[in-house]
Formats: structure tokens, sequence, C-alpha cells
């Protein structure tokens, strides 16, 4: 039993240091290697966790950073609780459900996490989650009803923050443009005050080609200087590690039948998470 306990890291205040190290390190000598699936059958509960993001099927997907990002996060988190993650990209409700459905029924996932992005699903998602027998967390946020632990980024003040350093540029209304949206009509593109909000330089060259709209009133926002492109923008500090943090206490607890100690984290961005970046000018890139 005081071997198990030191090899399993729990002989704290149990153990005496000296004999603790003298184990560990007689298991160094003859190659012990922890067997975390018999650890899983004994225990029940499987230490590796799905994490669940949406991807457009629509043959326009091209290589997110968010994706290296949440993966890295997660990765580091979990590996400190000696838990580990299984990517999982779905474009549907229904093909979220057969894969986690699958992996649950043959006791390969201790539990899932999933974000929100199928325009006009989220709550089809969410009741999958919920009656899907695994702890669960939603990355964003539920509809009330779900009663699912969930973290989000509340960006509605960096927004504000954002519009006032362009005031001085001319901006009078900063408006957020995707892939996916509409282009804007012929009066937006000519209004001086109107400004545009972008995740991507690809978002950016649409704006410019497809509804002649001025490079100098389109903004690049993001986690990662290499999407800014070398144009202008702000590069905005990536809380992806905490909100995986959150979402692995939540599950654990959930594992273990405790009270989640913190049910909704959310996150609030405010002009300290941003950094303004100036265009890279043709005599720079030439030099």
């Amino acid at each position: 039993m005081t071997v198990s306990l030191v090899l399993s890291g729990k002989s704290s205040g149990r153990v005496s240091a000296e004999l603790a190290e003298k184990i560990r390190q007689a298991a160094e000598e003859m190659g012990y290697r922890e067997n975390r699936l018999a650890q899983a059958v004994r225990t029940g509960v499987v230490p590796l966790i799905a994490l669940c993001i949406y991807e457009a099927n629509d043959g326009s997907a091209t290589p997110n950073l968010y994706w290296f990002d949440i993966i890295g996060s997660a990765k580091r988190t979990f590996a400190a609780e000696k838990v580990e993650v299984l990517f999982i990209t779905y474009s549907s409700v229904e093909e979220l459900a057969g894969r986690i459905s699958s992996l649950r029924d043959a006791n390969m996932i201790g539990g899932v996490i999933s974000n929100l992005a199928i325009p006009g699903k989220n709550h089809e998602v969410c009741q999958f989650i919920k009656n899907c027998g695994l702890p669960g967390v939603i990355f964003g946020e539920p509809p009330e009803e779900a009663m699912l632990p969930y973290s989000v980024v509340d960006s509605d003040e960096m927004v504000g923050a954002m519009l006032e350093f362009l005031r001085p540029k001319g901006a009078g209304e900063l408006k957020w443009f995707s892939r996916y949206s509409d282009l804007p009509t012929a009066e937006e593109a000519a209004d001086e005050t109107i400004f545009f909000q972008v995740s991507s330089e690809l978002s950016r060259t649409r704006l410019i080609e497809l509804a002649g709209v001025p490079a100098e009133r389109i903004v690049i926002v993001s986690h990662y200087i290499s999407d800014l492109g070398g144009h202008q923008g702000f590069l905005v500090k990536s809380h992806t590690e905490e909100r995986c943090i959150h979402a692995l206490r939540a599950i654990q607890q959930q594992i273990r039948k405790e009270k989640i100690t913190e049910f909704s984290k959310i996150i609030k961005l405010t002009g300290s998470d941003m950094t303004w970046i100036e265009p890279i000018s043709r005599k720079g890139v030439e030099k």
C-alpha cells in the first residue's frame, strides 16, 4: 500500500519524504511504468477527454490557428493532471453525437468538451452533451435551461476600447465581418466612418476586392501575429489555457460527483488584453 501511495502521487503527509524517494528510485531502477489502462479499468475513470471543435463543411476550411492554440493549451493543462486529450472536429450535430456515442460505448473517453459554433444548432449540441452520459463542459454560453458548466469570452468591453482607439483615425462605428458575412452595402463601403473588424487576411481581401472598402478602414483582430499578415490590427491575448483549466476542473468534479466549484467562467477582455500593430510599409518589406 505504501508503494502504491507513492507511485500514484498520494503519499503527501502519509509517507516520509526519505522513504518516498527510496521507492521512486527503486521503481526507476526496475523499469516500472505506470499502467494507466489498468488504472482506468480499476477506477472506472478514463484519463482521456474528447475536445470537440466545429469545422464548417463548406469546402472553404483553411488551417485554423485557434485549433493549434486550444489543443496545445489542453495538452499542457491536462497532462499536468495525467489526463490526455482527443481532438475531434465535427461539422454537424449528428456527426458529433455519432462520434462521441461510439467512443462512450467503447469506454474510451471519460468526458467531453465542445464549443458552440453551428448556426442555429447550439441548443441541440447542448442537449446532446447534457444527455450523453459523460461529464461535459461547453466552450461558449449555453442556453440557461441546459445547465451545463461553461466558459465564455466576453469581448464587449474590448470592442469599445478598440473603437475608442480608432476614433482619431476617423472611426465612428466598428462592424464585425467574417467569411460567412454578407458583403457590406455600397453605402457602408463608401461611409468613411464605418471601420470593419476581421479575423484574417482572407476576410480583409474579400472586403477590399469584392466590396471596395479601403484597406485603412479594415483592422485584423487575432490572437496570432501571423494572422495579421503585416497589416494593421490588434493582437489580443489568448485566454484559452485559462478556459481549459476551468473545463478540466469541472469535469473532474463531475467524475467525483462533487459540487462544481466554478460553474461558469466568464473571461472579460479589456483594453489591457490588446496591442495595436502598425502595418508594415512597402519600404519596410523591400528593405
